[in-house]
């Protein structure tokens, strides 16, 4: 891609803005922008954003259930008009940001290593904690496995 920077110099509307950013994302140049589309040109834009929020946005955006989105459903999302615009928020921001946090080599996994820093815990007490959240066995922990441990409902001890 080209340096987006150059590409979407000022203009004196924010709807020129608006439709040269939509241009600009359309890599294809069919007048609608998808999911692969979408997640390249905000990454390239230097906004981090994964395959998942990029499906969100997208579904957001698709009214007429084609998986893309076209320059006037893209000005009205511009605009704030969108009533959907509300359910983008991200209900797992925050343990998102705690995950990044942990994830100390910045991977996308917690090791033993860094629920043992993060814990401040020894490696074998680590080890026993990354084992009972550890669904696909790898011996690390996704954010899906450990959005499940964190928000995994309390369980009584034994005998209550």
């Amino acid at each position: 891609m080209a340096d987006p920077a150059a590409e979407l110099e000022p203009r004196h509307t924010v709807r020129q803005t608006v439709e040269e950013l939509f241009s600009w994302l359309d890599a294809d140049g069919d007048g609608q922008i998808d999911v692969v589309e979408l997640q390249a040109g905000l990454q390239a834009l230097g906004l981090g954003i994964d395959a998942e929020e990029a499906r969100q946005l997208v579904a957001v955006l698709d009214r007429g259930g084609t998986g893309r989105f076209d320059l006037p459903t893209f000005r009205r999302f511009a605009r704030g008009e969108l009533p959907a615009f509300d359910t983008l928020r991200d209900p797992d921001a925050e343990l998102r940001a705690t995950f990044r946090v942990l994830d100390r080599d910045g991977d996308g996994y917690l090791s033993t290593e860094d629920v043992a820093c993060a814990e401040d815990i020894d490696r074998s007490e680590a080890r026993e904690i990354v084992a009972a959240a550890d669904i696909d066995g790898d011996g690390r922990l996704s954010f899906r496995e450990f959005r499940a441990a964190v928000t995994a409902p309390d369980l009584p001890d034994d005998g209550t």
